[in-house]
């Protein structure tokens, strides 16, 4: 009974681990055997950023369009959108994991995806470990 248990923990540190290299960017794995990790401090600020802006905005549509929205077309307008694609990705992430019952389909993900080009759906990992 104790083997099952330790596999299926080594199962969902290995897809956590996974998700944070692979889909959000957020650590490195390093060493021949892999078996060392580094935090990658851009995409961690971006994450950070990303969550401080979902907590102000919330799921309030007017407020994104009126202050958030303006200020990225402005920056796109000008031609910066590479600059900011890794936050807004991180903005979308983080308002579909945070926001409750928020859908790919919800404007503010749909927004965010028409300005990065990116049409994903997100997968989050199970709550509990």
């Amino acid at each position: 009974s104790r083997a099952p248990c330790n596999y299926r923990l080594l199962s969902l540190i290995s897809q956590q681990v996974y998700y944070l290299e692979n889909r959000l960017h957020l650590i490195q794995t390093i060493g021949s055997a892999k078996d060392q990790f580094r935090f990658c401090l851009d995409p961690l600020a971006e994450y950070l950023a990303a969550l401080y802006v979902v907590e102000i905005y919330s799921n309030h549509d007017q407020k994104w369009r009126s202050q958030f929205f303006r200020k990225t077309d402005d920056l796109v307008k000008t031609g910066k959108q590479d600059a900011i694609k890794g936050f807004l990705l991180a903005v979308r992430e983080c308002y579909l994991t945070q926001i409750e019952n928020a859908k790919d389909s919800d404007f503010v993900p749909q927004r965010l995806s028409k300005l990065t080009g990116v049409t994903t759906t997100v997968n989050p990992l199970p709550s509990s470990v």
